[in-house]
C-alpha cells in the first residue's frame, strides 16, 4: 500500500511540475546553467572515456537526465578532498589516498594484469601446481631468455622463458610495481607498437605474455580465448598452488578470487567511484545502478574488466530502492483542472490515514518486539529442539514416517550470518554424500556451502526457499527445511550426530571457537572493525558475519564450517 501512495504522489508531482529543466538525451549541460540535480562527474584521464560512455547513454536511453563530466586533476582534489556534489570516477593507482580515505565509494569493475601462456606450454601442469612468486617473475624479467623452464618448475626443461609484454604504459607500471623492477629494466620485453601478444604467444610456447585481462577475453563470452591459459601466481610465495590459491581455471573464477583478496593487489587495481557522502538523489541512484548492471558491457569495450554477479549484487544492495528509470511515471499533458487535483490529493490522504489506523497496533507490537531482542547471540538464544539429529556441519536431519530424511540449516548459523537473501539448491533425482556441499546461502552476495548431513538421493527440495530464503532464519526447523532425502546409510551415519544436551555441549564449544575465529579474522583483515563483533562482556553480536565483506566469508567458510567437520 506504501508504495500505491508514493506512485500517486509522483503522479502528481510530475502531473504539475515542468520538467524541461533536464537537458535533451545524450547532451552535455552548459556549464553555467547546470539544473540543481544534475549529476556531476569528476573523472580521471584514463577513465573519461568510459565515464562519458555510460553519461552519454544513460541520458539517451535510460532516464533523460543532466550530466556533466569533467576531467580531474590533482589540482582539483585539494587535500584529498573529494568536492561537494560530485562523483569521482578513479582507478586506485591515480591517487590511492584518496580511495583509501574516501568517505564514500563503491568499485565498478577492474583492471587487473595478467601474466599468461600458450595452453600447449609443455610446463603447463607444472606451472598450474607451483605457479611463479614475485621474486620468480623478478628474475625471468630482468634476464629474459636467459632462465629455463626447468629452473623455474624442475621439470628438465632446457627452454629459455621468453617475455612479452603488451605496449601500455600502465601494464608496465603494473608489473614495476609487483616486481620492484625499475621500468626501464621492462623495456627489452616490450612488444612494438600495435604488436599482436595473442599471435607472439601462439607462435612460442614457451614464452609468458603479460597484458590487460580483458585482453585475452573473448568480447562474446567474456571466456579466455582459445589457446590461452593464466599462469598461477604463488601468492604465498611458499612453492605451490594452495587450494585458496586456485583460482586460474577459468574468468569467472579469477575475477572472484580478486574480488576477495586471492590475486596480488599490486598487479589489479580497482576501478571506484568515490563521493563525500552516500548518494541519495535519484537520478545519481538509476545511474549507479545502471552501471552496475547494463554499464558492465561496457568496461570491456575500454580494456577493463566487469564485476562478478555476486559483487554486482552486494554493490547493489548497498544503493536505497527506488523505481528503476523506464517504470518512473511519465504524462504527456501536464494540465490538470482543479477537480481532479482536489480529487487526486483527497484520494492520497485517504489512503495515508487508512495506512495510519490500520497497522497503528502492528507497528507498535513490532517496536516493542524490537526493543527487547538482545543484540547477541547466546547458548539460550539458539533453538535445539529435541527429537532431531544435529550434524557438525551445522545441519539438522529427522526421519519422518514416510521413511524420507527431511534436511536443514541449525539455527545458530542463520543467528551469524544475518538474514540470507539468496538459496541456490541442488535438483530432485540429485545423489549427495555425506560432507557434500549440498545447499548454497547467500546475503548480498556473500556466501558459505553447507554440507550434507547423510547419503542419499533427494526426493524435494524446498522450493519455496529460492523466492523466500529468510524463512531459513525464522523457521529453520520447520518451514525453512531444505530437502527431503531417501537415505542408504542411515544407521550408521546417525552414529557420528549428536541430540539433545551433547549437541548444546558441542554448541556451547562452537561459541568459543566462533569468538577465536572473529579476533584471528577480523584483526587479519578488518582491524579497525574488531570491536564490532564483540558486545561488553565479550558476548558475539547477533548477525555478525553480515556485518563484514567477502575475504570474511572466505575466512569463515574454510576456517569455521568446514573445520567443524
Amino acid at each position: 500500500m506504501k508504495k500505491s501512495v508514493l506512485l500517486l504522489i509522483g503522479a502528481v508531482l510530475l502531473l504539475n511540475f515542468d520538467v524541461g529543466n533536464n537537458s535533451p538525451a545524450g547532451t552535455v549541460p552548459d556549464p553555467d546553467n547546470i539544473p540543481k540535480n544534475a549529476i556531476r562527474i569528476l573523472s580521471s584521464p584514463d577513465l573519461y572515456d568510459l565515464a562519458s560512455d555510460w553519461a552519454n547513454y544513460f541520458s539517451a536511453e535510460i532516464q533523460q537526465s543532466s550530466i556533466l563530466v569533467n576531467r580531474l586533476n590533482n589540482e582539483i582534489i585539494e587535500g584529498n578532498t573529494i568536492p561537494k556534489n560530485q562523483l569521482v570516477f578513479i582507478p586506485e593507482g591515480y591517487n590511492n589516498e584518496l580511495c583509501r580515505e574516501a568517505p564514500w565509494k563503491m568499485i565498478i569493475g577492474r583492471d587487473p594484469v595478467v601474466p599468461v601462456v600458450n595452453s600447449a606450454n609443455p610446463s603447463l601442469e607444472s606451472i598450474k601446481q607451483l605457479g611463479l612468486s614475485a621474486d620468480e617473475f623478478a628474475q625471468v624479467l630482468y634476464t629474459p631468455g636467459a632462465i629455463s623452464w626447468g629452473q623455474l618448475v624442475d621439470n628438465g626443461s632446457k627452454e629459455g622463458v621468453q617475455i612479452f609484454i603488451e605496449d601500455d604504459n600502465s601494464v608496465a607500471a603494473t608489473i614495476s610495481n609487483f616486481t620492484g623492477l625499475d621500468p626501464i629494466r621492462l623495456a627489452d620485453s616490450r612488444i612494438e607498437e600495435n604488436g599482436d601478444l595473442l599471435a607472439l604467444l601462439a607462435s612460442n610456447p614457451y614464452a609468458i605474455g603479460f597484458t590487460r585481462l580483458s585482453g585475452v577475453l573473448d568480447s562474446d563470452n567474456q571466456n579466455l580465448v582459445a589457446g590461452i591459459a593464466l599462469l598461477p601466481i604463488d601468492k604465498n610465495s611458499n612453492g605451490r598452488i594452495d587450494h585458496i590459491e586456485n583460482i586460474y581455471g577459468n574468468s569467472q573464477s579469477f575475477l572472484r578470487g580478486a574480488w576477495i583478496g586471492k590475486y596480488p593487489k599490486a598487479l589489479c587495481q580497482n576501478l571506484y567511484i568515490l563521493s563525500q557522502k552516500q548518494p541519495s538523489q535519484e537520478t545519481e541512484i538509476a545511474f549507479l545502478k545502471y552501471i552496475l548492471t547494463n554499464g558492465q558491457d561496457q568496461l570491456k569495450h575500454i580494456s577493463y574488466s566487469s564485476l562478478v554477479m555476486s559483487e554486482r549484487q552486494a554493490n547493489l544492495a548497498r544503493l536505497p530502492d527506488i523505481l528503476l528509470p523506464n517504470s518512473t511515471i511519465a504524462v504527456a499533458n501536464s494540465g490538470l483542472n482543479k477537480v481532479v487535483l482536489i480529487f487526486l490529493i483527497a484520494l492520497i490522504l485517504l489512503l495515508i490515514i487508512g495506512i495510519i489506523s490500520s497497522n497503528y497496533r502492528r507497528i507498535k507490537r513490532t517496536k516493542t518486539s524490537e526493543s527487547v531482542i538482545p543484540a547477541f547471540i547466546s547458548l539460550a538464544r539458539i533453538q535445539s529442539p529435541k527429537g532431531i539429529f544435529y550434524d557438525k556441519s551445522h545441519t539438522w536431519a529427522y526421519m519422518e514416517k514416510n521413511g524420507l530424511v527431511k534436511v536443514g540449516i541449525n539455527d545458530f548459523l542463520q543467528h551469524v550470518t544475518g538474514t540470507l537473501t539468496r538459496v541456490t539448491l541442488k535438483q530432485s533425482g540429485d545423489h549427495v554424500s555425506k560432507g557434500e556441499r549440498i545447499v548454497t546461502i547467500s546475503n548480498k552476495g556473500k556466501h558459505l556451502h553447507i554440507k550434507s548431513p547423510v547419503t542419499g538421493v533427494i526426493k524435494s527440495e524446498n522450493t519455496i526457499l529460492a523466492t523466500d530464503p529468510s524463512i531459513l532464519n525464522n523457521s529453520p526447523y520447520s518451514n525453512g527445511w531444505v530437502y527431503a532425502i531417501e537415505p542408504s546409510n542411515w544407521l550408521k551415519e546417525t552414529q557420528l550426530m549428536l541430540m539433545a544436551e551433547k549437541y548444546r555441549e558441542w554448541l556451547n564449544d562452537e561459541f568459543s571457537r566462533l569468538k577465536d575465529f572473529f579476533q584471528m579474522s577480523v584483526h587479519k583483515h578488518q582491524p579497525q572493525f574488531a570491536q564490532v563483533i564483540l558486545s561488553d562482556g565479550g558476548e558475539i553480536k547477533d548477525q555478525v558475519l553480515s556485518q563484514f565483506g567477502p575475504e570474511i566469508w572466505e575466512d569463515f567458510q574454510t576456517q569455521f564450517i568446514d573445520k567443524s567437520l
